[in-house]
């Protein structure tokens, strides 16, 4: 189980590509992250919260919790899925499709 009090990191990703590849390399020995994405018409460009959630199902991870960072950037607690967690609906229809395109790593 995840332990809530654990100070996650702050992460930032220009690109979605980026961020599988620190997945792909962390995936399996960190707890967790909290993920910088812009808010609309900030100017900033990030990982999009549904480019973050496709990767983050690619390699088993899931969202929650949503927190305010500054006036351009809001975090997205990312964190490896529990084993008996349950599957909500809209991530069980996105990781069917990741499955069916072969992308589940």
């Amino acid at each position: 189980m995840i332990n809530k009090s654990i100070e996650l990191p702050v992460m930032f990703f220009g690109e979605q590509q980026s961020l599988e590849n620190w997945l792909e390399n962390n995936h399996d020995t960190s707890p967790g992250i909290r993920l910088q994405i812009a808010k609309k018409n900030s100017g900033v460009v990030t990982v999009s919260y549904d480019e973050a959630l496709e990767s983050a199902l690619c390699y088993g991870w899931v969202d929650s919790q949503k927190e305010k960072f500054d006036e351009k950037m809001w975090v997205q607690r990312f964190t490896p899925r529990r084993a008996r967690s349950i599957w909500s609906k809209v991530n069980k229809d996105k990781a069917e499709l990741l499955i069916t395109n072969g992308r589940m790593k």
